[in-house]
């Protein structure tokens, strides 16, 4: 199934959300034809590997060559599955965001939390961080105006003690 194959080639290569962001960005899209070096200078990946994640991108039809450009499908990705899978692309998208730190403006936003609770209280806490979720779907697609900010968003919400 394409699905599966492409769950698990962003949990092999999860630099590959990296790049299918950048090529969302304005400034390929006004390009007047593909640049695979400025692809590598903004995703601050190795241009063969550019190349070898584009490649990938267009197997799994994540991206399309239009005019002599790659861009977007319309694609959902979600990075849910086995928990090492999981942990592997939150630790590579966590340590992009700390690397961006030192170039961060006012309105980025950063930070994580660490609290010891009840099992009662973790289970609401969980439930409304789900919902969130939901609420932050709707919002991005509801949006009717010009998508042009790119937005990564990292959460990792666990438990590191046993399961009561």
């Amino acid at each position: 199934k394409l699905m599966d194959k492409i769950v698990k080639s962003y949990f092999k290569h999860p630099d590959l959300g990296m790049l299918l962001v950048c090529l969302n960005l304005p400034g390929y899209k006004n390009l007047s034809f593909h640049r695979d070096s400025w692809l590598a200078e903004v995703c601050g990946i190795e241009i063969k590997k550019v190349n070898t994640l584009l490649k990938l991108c267009h197997e799994l039809q994540l991206v399309e060559k239009v005019d002599g450009k790659y861009m977007l499908t319309p694609f959902k990705l979600s990075d849910r599955g086995d928990r090492a899978s999981m942990m592997k692309v939150r630790s590579f998208w966590t340590k992009k965001a700390l690397d961006k730190q030192k170039n961060s403006s006012p309105q980025d936003a950063y930070g994580s939390i660490v609290f010891t609770t009840s099992k009662q209280a973790r289970d609401k806490i969980i439930a409304c961080y789900l919902r969130f979720f939901e609420e932050f779907k709707q919002i991005v697609e509801e949006d009717k105006s010009a998508h042009e900010i790119p937005l990564v968003m990292n959460f990792h919400l666990f438990n590191p003690g046993k399961e009561d």
